[in-house]
């Protein structure tokens, strides 16, 4: 275990840690009360489903969002004076850069200043590739041509009217199934990934309701030695907190094995284990992340989901919603409500040839949702599905005013995941290195900087030496 002695920016980072403190995670800050999105429906259904809810985070206060702001670029400067490592320095100045620009983003919501708030999602988070939405569209059309027949040809034909024809190719979206099979079997290696994991605890149980799964987690923080409690996530989904140091997950649910077992892997095997390692290397940095680690955190992430099933056609065929009204989260987020928010954002941003507010977006969202809950229950209650289309508009265009933006977080899953696929073609290793904190590992960026302080081997001839 590292000493204080070998730690490479200890004062730097108990300042970054005060900081950061001062303010939740922007996607948490951004998100509507519960009895104000309540409200915006009821006014959205009066409407006839055709009015565009403001969503900008009017709640938050800007002196306090314009403090913290302060404190980072006092830290920055410090920093750039006294820091003599330009590897740390270099680091920690990107950081900080990015942690500014959410600042500005949230402010720029609150104030309604939709021009600003797309200026600094765009710092953060870039634009979708173009390429990725292309491919995510062809996979949609996919489905829906291979849905027609059986009474589904008009729900098909509205799926195919909504989602651009853009000639993208779906397959660019997946592994091969040889490095499929090659990153799963790391993971199932005696001794390795899963079976810290989770044990032997599964092994007579197909489904995992909060009564069994609960424990089973509570086991897997404990063994990673985190100080974190499980908690009742308000908005059914699950996540690492950090600043609350929780694991959230909803308060009752009805899981599948593989479907427990690739949440729990995402959120406790993955964020977790970043968190608790990146505190025990010399650059504690990596506890909280380097600059826009998301993209390839979340998209190793998903890899760890993925592993748990047969095939990569296996998880691109799950649904994203349960059709079960009794059973709400019968299974965990999906490939195809991935898929779903990256098309959604892009749409938002004009990527369909004109920027989708709200409400559009809303509509080729039910127009999916449709079709998918048809095939799978015919007798699907079509509110199901404007259910489904409502809560991912809103995660879609919270901290906008519904009239053509998006806040872009999530395109970092689909392209997160397909970045460290290719990584994972090159360099397999680094699918489990990036336990090791919270870095990205197919931002070269960061690997540079890992292998700089040697907490990462240099790679030679496509290995690591």
């Amino acid at each position: 275990m590292n000493t204080t002695s070998n730690i490479l920016d200890q004062a730097w980072y108990e300042r970054l840690t005060a900081i950061s403190k001062s303010q939740a995670e922007v996607f948490s800050l951004l998100e509507p009360a519960s009895k104000q999105e309540a409200s915006l429906r009821r006014q959205f259904e009066t409407s006839g489903r055709q009015s565009n809810p403001d969503l900008t985070a009017r709640h938050l206060d800007p002196t306090s969002l314009t403090k913290t702001r302060q404190l980072w670029q006092v830290l920055a400067d410090d920093i750039s004076r006294h820091e003599s490592n330009p590897t740390v320095s270099a680091a920690y100045l990107a950081r900080i850069a990015e942690s500014i620009a959410q600042c500005d983003l949230l402010l720029a919501s609150a104030a309604g200043n939709m021009p600003a708030f797309d200026h600094h999602n765009q710092l953060i988070y870039s634009r979708p590739d173009h390429e990725v939405f292309a491919a995510a569209c062809g996979w949609l059309r996919q489905r829906a041509t291979t849905a027609k027949g059986g009474g589904l040809d008009q729900l098909a034909a509205d799926v195919l009217e909504a989602i651009p024809d853009l000639n993208g190719n779906p397959s660019e979206l997946f592994p091969s199934d040889e490095l499929f099979q090659r990153i799963k079997a790391l993971h199932l290696a005696p001794g390795g990934y899963l079976e810290q994991l989770f044990g032997n605890s599964l092994d007579t149980t197909d489904f995992v309701t909060s009564d069994i799964g609960d424990p089973i987690c509570r086991q897997a923080i404990n063994h990673l030695g985190a100080n974190f409690e499980l908690q009742d996530s308000a908005n059914g989904l699950w996540a690492i907190l950090a600043s609350r140091r929780a694991v959230v997950r909803p308060r009752k649910y009805h899981l599948n094995r593989k479907a427990f077992m690739a949440i729990v892997g995402h959120e406790v095997g993955s964020h977790l284990a970043e968190f608790v390692h990146g505190s025990r290397q010399p650059l504690r940095l990596l506890h909280s992340g380097l600059d826009r680690y998301e993209t390839g955190n979340e998209g190793r992430a998903w890899i760890r989901e993925q592993i748990v099933y047969d095939s990569p056609a296996e998880y691109a065929a799950l649904p994203s919603t349960s059709l079960d009204l009794s059973a709400p989260f019968t299974v965990g987020p999906s490939f195809e409500y991935r898929i779903a928010l990256h098309v959604a954002i892009s749409l938002s941003l004009g990527y369909g040839g004109h920027r989708y507010s709200f409400s559009d977006v809303y509509g080729v969202l039910v127009k999916l949702y449709r079709l998918w809950h048809q095939v799978r229950r015919p007798d699907a209650d079509d509110q199901l599905a404007h259910n489904a289309a409502w809560h991912l508009a809103v995660r879609v265009c919270k901290g906008t005013d519904g009239q053509g933006s998006a806040y872009r977080k999530d395109i970092v899953y689909l392209e997160g995941n397909i970045r460290c696929w290719q990584v994972a073609g090159h360099h397999p290793e680094l699918i489990m290195q990036g336990d090791l904190g919270k870095f990205d590992i197919a931002n070269p960026e960061h690997i540079n900087i890992l292998q700089s302080l040697k907490i990462l081997p240099v790679f030679s001839a496509g290995r690591t030496q």
